[in-house]
């Protein structure tokens, strides 16, 4: 197809010659090599359809996913231990000695003072617990004996 323009207003009453009085044939417009349309111009294109992934793309998606989670879960549980918050009486600020808690507590030597015995070196070093095991202890220390002043004994 071809047509035939001319500018208006150009002053010519009719459609533009060239020197030997033939019409000058231009091509028709339209798009230009190197540029896209508008695009409400532009052909209408349906999106190519895309297929759903498989079960085994699913099972694997949902693996990295719990992976995933389970290292985020596993890092804040491990960040709160370090601040003592995760682990129940391991703060800073618990009190130890309480009732049913057991405290390990190193080897030390008591010397006897006179008027010491056994059951007032048990209260002394086992103030509001139960005493009993620790004089027990004592006893065994002994092998039975008698305290003596300025005798040195060693407290499990």
């Amino acid at each position: 197809m071809v047509a035939v323009v001319w500018p208006a207003g150009s002053g010519s009453s009719g459609p533009p010659r060239d020197g030997a009085g033939r019409l000058r044939v231009l091509p028709a417009p339209g798009p230009r090599r190197g540029l896209t349309p508008h695009p409400a111009l532009a052909p209408h294109r349906t999106p190519a359809l895309r297929r759903r992934p498989s079960a085994a793309v699913y099972r694997r998606r949902r693996l990295a996913a719990a992976l995933l989670l389970s290292l985020v879960l596993s890092l804040a549980y491990l960040s709160l231990a370090h601040l003592g918050a995760a682990f129940p009486g391991s703060g800073p600020l618990t009190a130890s000695g309480g009732p049913g808690s057991a405290v390990a507590v190193a080897d030390q030597l008591y010397v006897v003072r006179p008027g010491d015995t056994v059951w007032s070196i048990a209260h002394r070093f086992q103030p509001g617990g139960d005493e009993r095991p620790l004089v027990d202890s004592l006893i065994s220390e002994l092998h039975g004996a008698a305290l003596q002043p300025g005798q040195a004994i060693r407290i499990p």
